[in-house]
């Protein structure tokens, strides 16, 4: 068998066609598991595409500085920060422009920490 992500990346999962039931078993789990997670890591990493070519946040002198999880950290003068934060939100809320999924909750926090 395999399983597929939302952006239709592929994982094969032999373990499925396995003789003993405890192979088969972690194989159907894996079947149900990775398109959650692998669609979590298309969702992030279509909306870190985003951001990275978003020209306001370009103009605005604003980066994508590091990605955790499904967590991302932009730097960036704090002058146009909120002008930034609209954007960000902007990007994230639509990662695949409204192609099948509705706008996502996103939560975001401005830190002026050097």
């Amino acid at each position: 068998g395999f399983c597929r992500t939302l952006m239709g990346r592929y994982r094969a999962l032999p373990e499925m066609r396995h003789r003993s039931k405890w192979v088969r078993a972690h194989g159907e789990r894996a079947a149900i598991n990775s398109p959650v997670q692998g669609g979590a890591a298309d969702i992030v990493m279509m909306a870190m595409v985003k951001l990275h070519k978003s020209p306001v946040l370009r103009y605005l002198n604003y980066r994508l500085l590091l990605q955790v999880h499904d967590e991302v950290i932009i730097e960036g003068p704090e002058e146009h920060a909120e002008a930034a934060l609209q954007e960000v939100i902007s990007c994230m809320t639509a990662p695949f422009d409204g192609v099948g999924l509705r706008p996502l909750k996103v939560d975001l926090d401005v830190d002026a920490k050097y």
